[in-house]
This record gives C-alpha cells, structure tokens and sequence, in this order.
C-alpha cells in the first residue's frame, strides 16, 4: 500500500496557499514592528530585536517549502532559477540603499571616517557582514565607534549564505537519494539543527559577539523553519481550538520576547528558543484555515506593513543613525522622526522598485542575465565606493586636508609592543618574553596592566634605554593588573582569560627571578565592567568601586610583600567621543575636553598610598597632557589621541624624560 502524499507532493491548493502566506505576511510585520521600536528605542520593546529570530525562521521555512515543491514537481533543484529569484526580490532595494549610504558618506561624513563606511559598504554588499560586524565587536580601539549605517545588513548576510548552500544542500540530497531524498532531507535538517544549536549554547559564553553574528550559530533558527516545511504542517492534526492556541501561543511568546528581553543579556544562546519556537508555533497553526490568529495576523494595516517588511528593514537603520547623528540634539524625537522617514522612502521603494522588478515588470530577464546583472551591480557598489574614497582622499582641501592625514596616521599609532605581539589580545593568556631598553641590565622594570599600560610603552622604553635598564612588556587588552573579575562588555562574558594571565605573570614578578620595579597602569573608568567573582554577575557601580580599591590595594600588597618597588600612573585624560568629526569641522581648540570633565571612573591615588610604604609611588602625567583649563587633542599640529582613550605612541615618546624621573626615583 502507498504512503499517501502531503500536500506538498500532490499540490497544495491554491485558496490555502494564499491564506498561509498572508498569515505569514502579518508575522512578518509584527516582527518589523519588533526591530524598529527597538532601534529606535521606542519604550517597551526592549527586547524587539528578538523579531530577527523570527525572520530567520520564516526564511528557511518559505525557501525550504519552495525547493520542496520543486523537488517533489521535477525530481531536481534548478540552481540558477531559484538564485536569480532571490536576486531579483532582494537585491535592487538592498543595492539602493548601499548606494544613498556611500553617497550620505561621501557629502555629509567626515573624510577619515568614508573609508569605514566603504569597508562596512562592501562586507554588506558581498554578504559577509555577520563576520565583518563580529570582528569590530571586539576590537577594542573601535567601541567608540558611532554605529555603522549598515550594521543591519548582518541577518541579510547570515539569510544569503543559506539561500546559497541551502540548495545545493537539498540538490545534493536529492541527487544521492532520489527515492527517499525528503527523509535524508529531515535527517540532514535535524543534526544541522542540533549541531548549530549547541555550538551557540557553547560559544556564547565565551565569545558573544561571535554566537550572534556566525552564521553557524544562527542556522538552527534557519533549519527549524526548514525542518518545518520538510515535516509538512498541512498535516497537522487535532481539534480547531487547540491549534488556534498553539497559534496565539506562539504569538503571545514572540511578543513577551520583545517585552522581557534586552540588549544586556547573553543573547542568543538558550534565551532564542523563545522567539523561536514562538514562530514555529505561529507558521504551524496558519496552515489550518481560521485555526491561527488569523483577526490580527490577517487585519489590513498587519498586512501592508508586512508586505514591505523587506523595505523597512533595510531603510529604517540607517535613517535612524543619520538623524540621530546629524540631529543630537533631537534625542528620541530625531528617532521617532526617522521611523515615519524611513517608512515612507520604504513604501515609495518598493511600489516603484521592490514589487516591480520581483514581478519581472521593471527587469523581464532570463536567469542566467538577471545573475550576470546582479553580479555586475554588486561590482559597481563595491567599486563605487573604492573610487569615492580615492576621489576624496585626491580632492579634499583646505584646512581640514591636514587634520584628515594626522588622523589617519593617530589611528594606528601603536608602540612596537603590539608590532611584536607583546600586548596580549583577548583569547591569549601565554606572554611573550618582550624585553627591551638595555637588556640583560642590572636593572629591570615591568609593566603590568591593561591597553592603558600599553600605551606608554614607548616612553619607557626610550628612558630604559638611557638610564640603562631592562624593560619588559607585559600588558592583555581589557585586563588590568588590579585583582578583579572582568566582565567583559563586547563579549558580554567573564573574561577568564584576564585572571588566568594576571595570576602567572603575578607568580613571575614575585619568584626568584624579580624586577627592581613594576610600573602599573590601568583604564580608570572599569565601573560596568567587573564581576562578583562569586557569581559570574555583573557589580553596580557603588560594589565596583569597592573592587577597584580593594583590587589595587591587593596588587599592590602582593608586590610590596616580595620588596619590589611600584608605581602607578593615574590615567589619562579622556577626550570627546567624537573628536575627530570635531577636528575635521571645526579644527584646534573647539575640540578640546575642559579638564573638568577629562577623568572618568575612579581615581584611586589615595587609595594606591594608603598603609603601603615609600616603596609605593604615584605618578600624575596630566600636567604634560593638559593645560590649566582643557585637555586638547592635538599638539604641535598633530593629533594625540587613537580614540578618546589611548594616547598615541608618538605623543606618550615624547613624554620619556618623566619616565627618565621615574627610574631615578627607584634607583634611590
């Protein structure tokens, strides 16, 4: 006897057809809705984010019912037809949107930051901006950075890497299986599921960012919504009023995600399955006619947004970073401002764009052309914005032409320390010997601390070579030498590392083999960066605070026990965020920080001399950065600042003579 076929081996009827894909129209509008209240910070959807989960379900349930139709109709995936439909219902908007983003650079950005916008331009317009967006998540010279115009474009990249291999998957599948290719599929489908969905459970306490924007731990959303189209809902059996409850269940989950959720958890890990399965729930009900809740999914205004979900996702972000940056003043006005903006040029785009070239009015072509014109749209982007760079980089002048170069040249004006890899990025936790200045001298200096001690790198080194000491490099991003438990914000995880690499190097400094003088120097402003070392949580200011002082006092105490001499360097001076859009518009001291404002977090010099002997030194630099009223950012013509935070290697060197007063001060 015959197995009897789903409806989508047999032809699934086109009335049911229609009535599930408006019910899924409304679920995307709904999760729309989601992500731009939240990124315009509309209050009680701190957690809307969550409606990119859903899309992800979404897509791999519609595609992966699309090449299933195809695969029970002819036996085979035509590769090319299903990659030229894609092109033509994603790409024209997306490449309009790439192209008024390189423009909005080009006019209305600072010079020196075009190049970022062009770099973010291309990782999106090749669909690696998931990888690209993981990766500046945690350099720590660019958590300063203003957001990019098309950050939004990672859940795009992590959607187009599935429609590349999803079917060459299911092709292949159907080529090795040709009897049997839907439960190979399901088989494929679920270890796909389960391998994705572990390696997001593992990695995101680990490496945040990376679990977000990989598309590997992302997939699992991808293959649930397959792994749903491939078990055919249509068969969904049961009593009306229970799947119109698992339909409102759904809706209700992915609803609290958005109410309950926010941007300080450890997302997505376990806290995805919510919205997930949420969306499941909401798809699995809508092929049973009436059954889901069809009054609000099916209403009208549901609808129309839905239908141009697409559109509002793509233009809503970077109107909202423009206004919000050109306008700051405006606050959440410029936000609220940006959605209406945003929706309109969304719903202009695609009636005379989007809708048209999908339905092959505006772009009547054969596959094979429209890829070949889709490729050469995508070089034009990429190219465009390369030669905009240059044209820039030619053309710019008057005063700020200057100003353009030396930021520039600040940005990447580290010390050979991290030339030569002796400052520790965040995985590593084995240092380097990294000795300098007159090595093998009878005198030796360390310096121990976070990328603050990193930056006076150069100075020392110059004064240890000319008072004829030794000087080793010892410094890890984001870990300061002060005994506390990181919690590191990019990542938003305990940062183990950083206590592993602090407790070798201080069993180094105090075994037989000790320095004469360890130099500490730290980031102040730690406060939202420390955990109970107890719990994994992360301090309130008022219990941060407490740990900083009681951390240094315990450093400090460690090394005075073992007769070494210390010295801590209270930190810099920090300067405006945006300084450098400062410097390119306005230029000199209109960009200088008054010194009121310049130190953040704890300065902790009573603390430092406080019960420890005159063996135990504090060292202030601020007199050589700052002058009675300000801290500018620029000296002699050049800018002193990589960020708002680290000095640049070339202004600290010229700071060695205080660093010569240092060792003299432990040579007595």
């Amino acid at each position: 006897m015959s197995q009897p076929q789903s409806n989508f081996e047999r032809g699934t009827s086109y009335a049911a057809e229609q009535q599930h894909s408006a019910d899924i129209e409304g679920l995307r509008a709904i999760c729309i809705l989601g992500v731009v209240f939240h990124h315009a910070q509309v209050p009680g959807f701190p957690g809307g984010f969550t409606g990119v989960d859903v899309f992800f379900v979404i897509s791999g349930f519609l595609i992966t019912r699309i090449l299933i139709n195809e695969m029970a109709r002819s036996g085979r995936v035509d590769l090319k037809a299903f990659w030229s439909r894609r092109a033509r219902r994603l790409l024209p908007n997306a490449l309009i949107v790439l192209a008024a983003v390189l423009v909005a650079g080009a006019f209305f950005m600072p010079g020196y930051d075009f190049d970022v916008v062009r770099r973010d331009v291309t990782a999106a317009a090749l669909y690696f901006s998931n990888f690209h967006f993981a990766d500046r998540a945690v350099d720590y010279f660019r958590l300063d950075d203003p957001p990019s115009l098309v950050m939004h474009f990672w859940s795009l990249s992590v959607e187009e890497q599935f429609y590349v291999v999803w079917p060459l998957v299911l092709a292949l599948v159907c080529w090795l299986f040709p009897r049997n290719w839907r439960w190979a599929g399901i088989a494929i489908i679920a270890v796909i599921v389960t391998l994705s969905f572990a390696a997001n459970i593992l990695l995101v306490h680990s490496n945040q960012p990376l679990a977000f924007f990989h598309t590997g731990t992302r997939c699992w959303q991808l293959g649930a919504g397959a792994l749903l189209a491939a078990l055919d809902p249509t068969r969904l059996r049961g009593p009306g009023k229970a799947i119109s409850g698992l339909g409102w269940t759904g809706l209700a989950a992915i609803a609290l995600s958005f109410v309950i959720y926010d941007v300080n958890m450890n997302y997505p890990g376990a806290w995805a399955v919510l919205p997930t399965v949420g969306a499941i729930a909401v798809i699995a009900s809508a092929t049973v006619s009436g059954a889901a809740p069809n009054p609000i999914l099916l209403s009208r205004p549901l609808q129309w947004i839905g239908a141009r979900s697409y559109s509002w996702y793509l233009w809503h972000w970077p109107v909202i970073v423009f206004l919000e940056a050109r306008f700051p003043e405006a606050g959440q006005f410029a936000s609220g401002a940006a959605l209406v903006l945003s929706l309109a040029i969304a719903a202009l785009v695609y009636k005379l764009i989007e809708d048209p070239v999908r339905k092959q009015q505006l772009w009547p072509a054969s596959p094979g052309p429209t890829l070949a014109g889709a490729a050469a749209s995508l070089a034009i982007i990429v190219g465009g914005g390369f030669a905009t760079a240059q044209a820039l980089a030619k053309f710019s002048s008057g005063p700020s032409e200057a100003i353009l170069e030396h930021l520039k040249i600040a940005r990447t004006d580290h010390g050979a320390n991290y030339r030569d890899k002796c400052h520790l990025p965040y995985d590593a936790t084995a240092q380097p010997e990294c000795s300098y200045g007159q090595k093998g001298a009878a005198k030796r200096v360390v310096l121990f601390g976070d990328s603050h001690a990193a930056q006076w790198f150069a100075p020392l080194e110059v004064a240890a070579q000319a008072q004829g000491w030794q000087l080793d490099a010892w410094t890890k991003s984001s870990c300061p030498s002060i005994d506390i438990s990181v919690w590191y914000r990019p990542r938003k995880a305990l940062f183990a590392e950083c206590d592993v690499w602090r407790s070798t190097i201080l069993k180094v400094l105090t075994g037989s083999d000790k320095p004469d003088l360890v130099i500490i120097a730290n980031l102040a402003n730690y406060l939202g960066w420390i955990a109970d070392r107890r719990t994994g949580q992360k301090l309130d200011k008022i219990q941060a605070g407490e740990a900083i002082e009681t951390g240094l006092r315990a450093t400090i105490g460690t090394l005075e026990k073992a007769d070494i001499k210390v010295v801590v360097l209270r930190d810099t001076p920090v300067a405006f965020k945006s300084f450098g859009r400062c410097l390119e518009l306005n230029g000199g001291a209109a960009c200088d920080r008054p010194r009121t404002q310049a130190f953040q977090g704890a300065q902790l010099e009573a603390s430092a001399l406080a019960g420890h002997s005159d063996r135990v030194r504090v060292f202030d630099l601020t007199e050589h950065i700052c002058n009675e009223a300000t801290c500018p950012v620029m000296k002699d013509g050049k800018v002193i600042y990589i960020d708002s935070h680290h000095l640049t290697s070339s202004f600290a060197k010229s700071l060695s003579p205080q660093f010569e007063d240092i060792l003299r001060w432990a040579e007595q």
